[in-house]
C-alpha cells in the first residue's frame, strides 16, 4: 500500500475544455471515474463531451471551485489532491508540503484525538508536524514526524470520534464570534483586483471576472457593515 506511485501535481499546459480530444482528456476522465463521477462510455477514448463536462462541473461544485466546466490549474490541482486516501503515501514535513485529502483526513483524526493539527486544510505544514510528533510521543513512538504504517496504525487503534467539532473548528468559531467587537471603528479597504483596464477572464456565460470580483467585494463590504 505504501508503494503507490505519486499521481503528480503537474497539470497540462493548456486548459482542457469541452470539445477537446487527447491523452490529457483521458487522464482527466480516469481521475473523475476514480472519484466516483460518471462519464459516458462513448467519451472514454479521450473526448471531452457532455458527460465529462457534467462530471467536471459536479467536482468543481463539490470542491467549491468556480463551476465553469474548464480544467485549469486550480481544478487540476484539486483533482490530484482528491486522489489521495490516508495510507497511500508516507507523509512528513518537507519544503514543498504534501497536499491532499489524505493530509486533511490525518488532520481531522489528530484534532479529534486532541492533538492540535490546526486548520483542516489538507496541507502538511508545521502545525500538523507538531501534532504528529506530540501524538507519537504520547503513544511511545519515535517522535520523528513521519506518518508511516506504524503511526497510522496507532491512530486508527484509538478510533477517534470524528463526528464532534475539533479543536481547530472550535477555535475558528470563537475567532469569528469575537470578530465583531474588533471591527468597530476599524477602517478596511477592499480591492476587487480588477477594473475597466483589467477586465480579467470572460467565462462561458459571458460574465467578466471584473464584474464577479466587484460583486464579491460589495458583498464583503455589506457583511462588514452588518457586523
Amino acid at each position: 500500500m505504501w508503494n503507490r506511485p505519486d499521481l503528480g501535481n503537474s497539470w497540462p499546459v493548456r486548459i482542457i475544455r469541452p470539445g477537446d480530444v487527447g491523452a490529457d482528456v483521458r487522464d482527466l476522465q480516469r481521475r473523475l471515474l476514480a472519484l466516483g463521477f460518471r462519464v459516458d462510455p462513448d467519451e472514454l477514448e479521450g473526448r471531452f463531451g457532455p458527460s465529462t463536462e457534467a462530471a467536471v462541473r459536479a467536482f468543481q461544485g463539490q470542491r467549491r471551485l468556480p463551476v465553469d466546466g474548464l480544467v485549469g490549474q486550480d481544478t487540476w490541482t484539486a483533482l490530484v489532491e482528491a486522489g489521495y486516501a490516508l495510507g497511500d503515501r508516507i507523509l512528513y514535513l518537507r519544503a514543498r508540503p504534501f497536499r491532499g485529502d489524505d493530509v486533511r483526513e490525518l488532520q481531522r483524526l489528530l484534532n479529534a484525538l486532541g492533538f492540535d493539527a490546526g486548520r483542516e486544510d489538507g496541507i502538511f505544514g508545521p502545525a500538523t508536524d507538531r501534532a504528529v510528533r506530540e501524538f507519537q510521543r504520547n503513544v511511545g513512538e519515535l517522535a520523528d514526524g513521519i506518518v508511516g504504517p506504524e503511526t497510522l496504525a496507532a491512530i486508527q487503534r484509538l478510533r477517534p470520534h470524528v463526528n464532534g467539532p475539533s479543536r481547530a473548528v472550535v477555535r475558528e468559531e470563537e475567532e469569528v464570534r469575537t470578530m465583531a467587537g474588533e471591527l468597530r471603528a476599524a477602517r478596511v479597504a477592499i480591492d476587487p483586483g480588477h477594473g475597466p483596464s483589467d477586465p480579467g477572464y470572460r467565462g462561458p456565460s459571458g460574465a467578466l471576472e471584473a464584474d464577479v470580483t466587484l460583486a464579491v467585494a460589495r458583498e464583503v463590504a455589506r457583511e462588514l457593515a452588518r457586523r
